[in-house]
């Protein structure tokens, strides 16, 4: 990444602090500028607040006329910002923390990823044994791997399609 270092320290205290709500699992804490969520200004330091206002002031988003499918598939997936409302309903799930810290999913490409994962020795219960089930449930402790598995797809149909890489 060719960012200056406060950037990165600046992120970190944005992630740090979040509004109340919507709940963010600290895992999905990426960036307010490519996500949903919102810090909170109060308790920030006032160079940060300074930033922030200026940016609500001019409505600083990102937006693209077309979109680069490499780059789309490197935003952050949780709280997207090409997203519907349904998705703030997901992002919160017990599975979606499942996603986030034992899968370790935090773009839209590693989402994918997990989408694209099939066998036909797949079966939608919790004793499935196909490798990737079982796989998942050895390596990453995963408890449900098909409710994981559907919850993708469910997020992944959230996204609008001019985000849809």
């Amino acid at each position: 990444e060719n960012r200056a270092p406060w950037a990165h320290i600046a992120q970190a205290i944005l992630a740090k602090h979040t509004q109340k709500a919507p709940i963010v699992h600290p895992a999905a804490r990426e960036d307010p500028f490519l996500q949903t969520w919102k810090p909170a200004i109060t308790k920030l330091p006032a160079h940060l607040k300074r930033i922030l206002k200026v940016a609500r002031k001019y409505n600083l988003q990102w937006e693209t006329i077309a979109n680069n499918p490499e780059v789309t598939r490197l935003l952050p997936i949780w709280f997207h910002l090409g997203a519907n409302e349904q998705l703030n309903k997901l992002n919160n799930s017990y599975y979606a923390e499942c996603l986030q810290e034992r899968h370790k999913v935090c773009t839209f490409k590693e989402m994918e990823m997990v989408s694209i994962r099939s066998s036909p020795l797949h079966h939608q219960n919790r004793d499935c044994k196909c490798a990737h089930c079982e796989l998942d449930r050895s390596n990453l402790g995963c408890q449900k791997p098909y409710k994981c598995r559907k919850l993708v797809k469910d997020i992944l149909k959230c996204i609008k399609p001019k985000w849809d890489p």
